[in-house]
């Protein structure tokens, strides 16, 4: 650090520098007292802040982002989330720019950045913004640079998403035996038998697209989910979503029975030249060997839901309803999470069993039974 020197006007000034430990650059203070004691003074709090991390109060968002990610992300994220957090952060660099100090930001000017992008954008797309920033200001309160978090209770809603047409979350009971009926009887071809697969697994669109040949056991009717295929930036197999760990599926005959039948028709359309062999032997490719599309699969599903007379669902509803089913045959919670690759049983409570009326009807036959066992009634 530097010492004070006097001036000739008889005062003291001392011109501290310190390397910011967020940006990497050196900063240089200027300071200018009555007395040399004021000076050292000033020189030594400057010391004792840049020792201890805490000289960075000047930081901008868009600094500590960049540091934050480049630390604490980045190596231990894969390139889907890398991209998700980025679009979060777009929403607050659009309304608050990169400049602004990650200090000048505090609860209810937060507040109102979330009443803005409620007005704008799905209610789960502001979930996620509020989660990162809040991670990032905890990150940022452990290097002293803030202390306290403007995001703690934050509300926020959002609009209703706009879809092309009408759609449901799940099928119940009735409605999943008529479709998976109707995709049986149906013409043969890649999406029908991918959407079986979905039906039957609850499998993500990408652990279905990944799938080969070598990660079904037709003796032990089980299928290995242990990677995914990545359309939108690795173009090609990626590791399973998140924190997903590597799963092994059981699955019923009925299904096993399709897929040789799936097979033996993949098989034939190669040999007659109709579809292209795919160089990563996906078991799922369309005409010109590239995986089958979502567009392919939701656009299968919207046809037979249509031969079956009923609102159309996506293909991430097949996902909902193996959980909701699984439900109904009284699997407990942590088996059913682990039927999906969910880690944490919250989301799978939270976002994909559903109400149906079989669920209802069962717990209200159970309550009955409870009733009469124990002379309640």
């Amino acid at each position: 650090m530097a010492k004070p020197i006097q001036l000739k006007n008889g005062r003291w000034q001392v011109r501290p520098a310190y390397k910011d430990p967020v940006t990497d650059k050196w900063i240089q203070k200027l300071g200018t007292f009555d007395t040399k004691s004021e000076a050292e003074s000033f020189n030594n709090t400057i010391k004792y802040e840049a020792e201890r991390g805490l000289t960075s109060k000047q930081t901008t968002i868009g600094e500590f982002y960049d540091h934050w990610m480049e630390i604490y992300k980045k190596p231990y994220l894969k390139p889907r989330s890398i991209k998700r957090i980025d679009q979060d952060f777009k929403h607050i660099f659009d309304y608050f720019g990169r400049s602004k100090e990650l200090t000048k930001i505090n609860k209810p000017i937060w507040q109102g950045f979330m009443n803005n992008i409620s007005k704008k954008y799905a209610k789960e797309t502001n979930r996620l913004t509020n989660g990162d920033f809040r991670a990032l200001c905890e990150c940022a309160i452990d290097e002293g640079i803030i202390t306290r978090n403007p995001t703690q209770n934050a509300k926020y809603s959002g609009i209703l998403p706009k879809y092309k047409y009408p759609r449901q979350k799940v099928l119940d009971l009735q409605q999943f035996k008529n479709v998976v009926a109707e995709m049986e009887a149906s013409q043969d071809s890649v999406s029908k038998y991918a959407c079986l697969v979905h039906a039957f697994t609850g499998m993500r669109f990408g652990e279905v697209c990944g799938l080969t040949w070598d990660k079904i056991n037709m003796f032990k009717r089980t299928i290995r989910v242990s990677r995914q295929y990545d359309y939108s930036i690795v173009k090609g197999f990626a590791p399973l979503k998140g924190d997903s760990p590597e799963r092994t599926i059981d699955v019923p005959e009925a299904l096993m029975y399709m897929l040789r039948k799936y097979k033996h028709w993949y098989d034939d359309q190669l040999f007659r030249g109709n579809i292209i062999p795919n160089t990563d032997k996906l078991m799922f490719t369309g005409p010109n060997g590239s995986p089958v599309t979502d567009t392919a699969i939701n656009n299968y599903i919207k046809y037979i839901c249509g031969k079956v007379g009923i609102t159309r669902i996506t293909s991430h509803g097949f996902r909902r309803t193996q959980a909701t089913l699984m439900t109904l045959a009284d699997n407990d919670l942590r088996s059913v999470a682990s039927f999906l690759g969910h880690q944490d049983t919250r989301t799978t409570l939270k976002y994909y069993i559903q109400d149906i009326p079989e669920l209802k009807k069962q717990a209200h036959e159970k309550m009955m039974l409870f009733y009469k066992n124990e002379d309640i009634v």
